[in-house]
């Protein structure tokens, strides 16, 4: 939140006095940091991978209302962790809003999701929270690499 900060000089001589004020407002911002990484990649057809979502507050003021929420492509969904609980439709994943993410603070959310198909697929996550300026979501997009097994032994024998 912005602050003034008020400096006032007076200076009394011989033969002169001086008086002057000078007022400075000092503004804080948030300022949010998304991080997406999945673990492991590549992955077996059939098989889990676990999406990381990271937001950290690098700026000098609290941020509010973190919200986020995620999209699954060729996955389905397992089970999520973290600070704020899930819902699921389909195959989106909705956070409730984290309250408040302090000044150097960050908080991790998990989706775990089993591969449902083989190909190059995309895990997107949006963010927005109530200090972002023109009010756009910050978002994230992760890649994983999804194969069969033949595709594996077939690589094998070249």
């Amino acid at each position: 939140a912005p602050c003034d900060i008020v400096a006032t000089a007076d200076a009394k001589g011989y033969c002169a006095e001086a008086a002057d004020k000078t007022e400075t407002e000092l503004v804080s911002v948030p300022a949010v940091l998304l991080e997406l990484v999945d673990s492991p990649d590549p992955v077996r057809l059939g098989t889990e991978t676990v999406y990381t979502i990271t937001v950290t507050n690098q700026g000098t003021a609290t941020d509010t209302n973190v919200a986020i929420t995620a999209e699954l492509e060729k996955f389905d969904y397992v089970t999520s962790t973290g600070p704020t609980t899930a819902s699921v439709s389909g195959k989106t994943i909705k956070f409730a809003p984290l309250a408040t993410l302090p000044v150097g603070a960050s908080e991790t959310w998990t989706v775990r999701a089993k591969s449902a198909a083989t190909g190059d697929v995309r895990f997107k996550v949006t963010m927005r929270t109530d200090n972002l300026l023109d009010e756009r979501p910050v978002e994230e997009t992760e890649a994983t690499r999804v194969f069969e097994e033949s595709e594996l032994l077939r690589s094998r024998t070249k």
